[in-house]
């Protein structure tokens, strides 16, 4: 690997740091936006069922947090954590990006 090849890997590998963080930081505000709802029904005369379904979803949305982050750490661990292109001027952008609702 010459040093152009070693400086696209790094820039890949940053990239995919980046979309994984943004992700995560999704799938927590989803998470966070479902405990609001669930919060938001749980007092209201004949909301159970959707208060209990919302708290299903909540768990599955958390799982999903877990498994995202597992994966990327097993992927980490290998050196495998990279985007499988170069990335473009937009997609380097994603390291400042954390998506609001």
């Amino acid at each position: 690997m010459n040093l152009e090849q070693a400086s696209v890997a790094v820039t890949r590998a940053a990239a995919a740091e980046a979309w994984v963080k943004a992700a995560l930081a999704c799938i927590q505000d989803a998470q966070t936006m479902l405990d609001r709802a669930a919060q938001a029904l749980c007092s209201v005369t004949g909301m159970r069922p959707e208060w209990s379904r919302l708290g299903r979803v909540y768990e599955q949305v958390k799982g999903s947090w877990y498994a995202v982050s597992g994966k990327a750490t097993n992927l980490r661990v290998k050196g495998r954590l990279t985007l499988d292109h170069e990335p473009t001027e937009h997609e380097k952008d994603w390291t400042s990006i954390r998506w609001r609702g």
